[in-house]
C-alpha cells in the first residue's frame, strides 16, 4: 500500500514539472472538508462470545458516516482532461446497534449494544472532465479506485434482559486495507484570478478487509478482567480467506475465521477553497 501511494505521488509531480515547463495546462491544489452520510446498511453478525457461551445474532451497522479531510491535487490538460490526486483522512462517527441474542448455554436472552467506529487514511487517483463554463465558474467530474489503510473500533456493552450479569468488551480491528471506487461531481466559483471556493458531492464506495481482531479490554460484572492473566478467553482474532479451521483453532487464546468484510461506503458532500495556476 504505501508502495502505491509513493508511486502515484511521484508520478503526479513528473507530470506537473513537465507540463509546466511546457505552460500547456492548469494545476490546482484544493484544500476540503465536509461531513458523510453512510449508504451501506450491512448485516454484521456474531456467533461466539466466550465467557457467556455460544449464541447466533444479527444486527444492521452503518460505519461510513464521520468527517472527510481531503487534499487535492489536479492537472487539466486541456479544456476538458483531468487527472487528479486525492490524499484524505476519514474520521468515523460513532455507529450504535442494539440486538437481541439467545444463549444456548442457559437459554437466557441478552440485550447486546455494539458502537462501531472506522478512520481510514486514504489515496485516490482519478480521471476526468473539467470544464471552464465562464470566466467564474468551473464544473469537474471525475472517478477513480479507492484505497486506504487505518483500523476499526468496537465496543459489546452486553447486559442480559432476565439477568444480572453486565459486560462490555473493547475490540480494535487492525491491518488490511480498504478498497473501493470514487466518483464525484464539483462546481468551483473564482472570486479571484486564482483563487476559487468549491462545492462537491461524491460517491465512495468502500470495503475494509481487516486481517485480524483484538480484544484490548473487558468488564465483567462491572469489574475490569486482566485479560493477560486470564484463561478460557479469546482475545485475537485471524481472519483468512482461507482458515486452518472456522472456528476454536490455533495456539491459547487466538482463533481462526473466514474474513469479514466492512462496508464503509457513503456520500460526501464538502466544501473547500482551491487554487489553480
Amino acid at each position: 500500500m504505501k508502495g502505491i501511494i509513493t508511486t502515484s505521488l511521484l508520478c503526479l509531480l513528473a507530470a506537473l514539472q513537465a507540463q509546466a515547463q511546457r505552460n500547456t495546462t492548469r494545476f490546482s491544489i484544493e484544500l476540503e472538508a465536509g461531513y458523510t452520510i453512510a449508504t451501506s446498511n450491512q448485516i454484521i453478525k456474531r456467533g461466539e462470545f466466550d465467557r457467556l457461551g455460544s449464541f447466533v445474532e444479527s444486527g444492521y451497522s452503518k460505519i461510513g458516516q464521520g468527517v472527510p479531510l481531503n487534499l487535492k491535487f489536479g492537472l487539466s490538460f486541456n479544456k476538458y482532461l483531468f487527472a487528479g490526486l486525492r490524499v484524505g483522512a476519514f474520521w468515523g462517527s460513532r455507529y450504535n446497534q442494539r440486538v437481541l441474542s439467545i444463549n444456548d448455554n442457559d437459554n437466557t436472552i441478552d440485550e447486546r449494544s455494539y458502537t462501531y467506529q472506522i478512520n481510514q487514511y486514504s489515496i485516490v487517483p482519478s480521471f476526468g472532465l473539467n470544464v471552464q463554463l465562464d470566466k467564474k465558474w468551473q464544473l469537474l467530474m471525475d472517478a477513480g479506485p479507492l484505497f486506504a489503510l487505518g483500523q476499526m473500533e468496537e465496543e459489546a456493552d452486553i447486559e442480559e434482559i432476565n439477568g444480572q450479569m453486565r459486560n462490555g468488551v473493547f475490540y480494535a480491528y487492525k491491518g488490511g486495507y480498504s478498497y473501493g471506487f470514487y466518483a464525484g461531481l464539483q462546481v468551483s466559483y473564482f472570486f479571484h484570478e486564482h483563487w476559487a471556493l468549491s462545492g462537491s458531492f461524491n460517491l465512495n464506495s468502500a470495503t475494509y478487509k481487516p486481517d485480524y481482531r483484538e480484544m484490548n479490554r473487558l468488564v465483567s460484572s462491572f469489574e475490569e478482567v486482566d485479560i493477560s492473566n486470564t484463561e478460557g478467553i479469546i482475545t485475537r482474532v485471524e481472519f483468512s480467506d482461507n482458515p486452518i479451521e472456522d472456528g476454536r483453532s490455533g495456539s491459547g487464546d487466538v482463533i481462526y475465521r473466514t474474513q469479514e468484510l466492512y462496508d464503509w461506503s457513503s456520500v460526501q458532500i464538502n466544501l473547500g477553497i482551491k487554487y489553480q495556476f
